[in-house]
């Protein structure tokens, strides 16, 4: 993304800023991460303990994939890409058991690393060698929880809480844009 600008009173232009993929995956990183302690904070003071607990610890380890993916670039070494992958897959498990604590159902620890675990015995499956169609993976796995958190805040939506629609759209968007990706034309020429 290039960015120009030029002054009021048609001074000098100011130069242009340049902004790629790892820029802004590392200021999302950041912001992301302040979401996180912000959520844990609440959680610590009380509010919403369970729900903020999730939420703020999903956050935390979004924002620690994301800067492994900022300080590597693209699809790192297999590595770095299990280490990003581990932490999203369990990042989206947080997003649901958020969901599961609007309604205040228990999220069990074995359905909450599911998913990473799910993913990382893949790997040793011979046709699951290409990066492309690793992601695709984590991009699947990460649908099905977005769509079970969706499900989630339907089921308790007899229950008054202010953002449960916008939420529910949120989870279900998600999970699409998630579900569309997998079906994109990189994963299909890998």
């Amino acid at each position: 993304i290039q960015l120009r600008s030029t002054p009021l009173g048609g001074a000098n232009p100011v130069p242009e800023m340049h902004l790629d993929l790892r820029t802004l995956l590392a200021a999302d990183s950041f912001v992301i991460a302040i979401a996180g302690i912000v959520m844990l904070g609440a959680a610590y003071r009380g509010v919403a303990p369970r729900l903020a607990k999730w939420w703020g610890t999903g956050c935390l380890l979004i924002a620690g994939a994301t800067g492994i993916l900022a300080a590597y670039g693209g699809l790192p070494e297999i590595s770095t890409r299990v280490a990003a992958a581990t932490l999203i897959n369990i990042a989206s498990a947080c997003e649901w058991a958020t969901a599961r604590s609007a309604r205040n159902a228990s999220t069990p620890l074995p359905a909450i690393l599911a998913g990473a675990l799910v993913w990382i015995v893949a790997l040793a499956l011979p046709g699951l060698d290409s990066a492309h169609l690793q992601m695709a993976l984590l991009w699947a796995i990460g649908a099905a929880y977005s769509f079970a958190a969706a499900s989630e805040m339907w089921r308790g939506r007899d229950e008054v809480i202010a953002p449960r629609w916008a939420l529910f759209i949120l989870f279900l968007l998600d999970g699409s844009f998630k579900a569309i990706y997998i079906q994109g034309e990189d994963i299909l020429q890998s």
